[in-house]
């Protein structure tokens, strides 16, 4: 039973990849990437990409004891916790060059979100030594430890915000709310 739920996620994270892939190299999506909003499009696909195969390579290499497997564990584990924050953080750029004709960096939210970003990353990296966001057994079986949860509350946090900060922007006669902010909005938090 375990072993089936493990390739399901892996089999489902290789068709999410593979989806992924084809957005982002095929022909009728290149010819239209030159504005800022295109190009934070592209890496939000490509920080996707590492989401799914990191998240592939945690369920393929749980467990296994083969020479090299831990590290292996560290990193894919360690990539797949940052790339929700990560994307939240590209989303929200993508949001306000939109939105405000600028840059997330020239906001002080902006500032505030990859000073914590940063923060976060380095608490990751220190996981292998301080068990912070998971911690691997003596057979490299994964288990997730309260740090794990950071990066999603993250997550949600700027998903809520913006989707927030979108309806008061709209109410407020904005510059700029139309069909393709709405569904920016709506793709991300439709799923949920």
């Amino acid at each position: 039973m375990i072993l089936d739920f493990c390739i399901y996620y892996f089999q489902n994270d290789a068709v999410c990849f593979i989806i992924l892939a084809f957005i982002l190299l095929s022909d009728g999506f290149s010819k239209r990437r030159s504005s800022t909003e295109d190009k934070i499009f592209n890496y939000i696909i490509i920080a996707l990409m590492f989401f799914c195969a990191s998240d592939a390579g945690s369920w393929y290499f749980d467990g296994k004891t083969f020479p090299g497997a831990r590290i292996i564990l560290y990193l894919v584990n360690i990539i797949y916790i940052s790339m929700c924050p990560i994307i939240s953080i590209l989303w929200l750029d993508q949001t306000f060059s939109k939105v405000e004709g600028k840059r997330l960096l020239e906001t002080k939210i902006g500032k505030v979100s990859f000073a914590f970003l940063l923060i976060l990353l380095t608490l990751l990296v220190s996981t292998p030594f301080t068990d912070f966001a998971f911690s691997l057994s003596p057979e490299n079986v994964y288990t997730r430890s309260v740090g794990a949860y950071i990066g999603p509350a993250f997550t949600w946090i700027h998903l809520l915000g913006v989707t927030i900060w979108i309806i008061f922007h709209a109410k407020k006669g904005g510059k700029l709310i139309d069909k393709d902010l709405i569904i920016m909005v709506i793709k991300f938090i439709a799923p949920v």
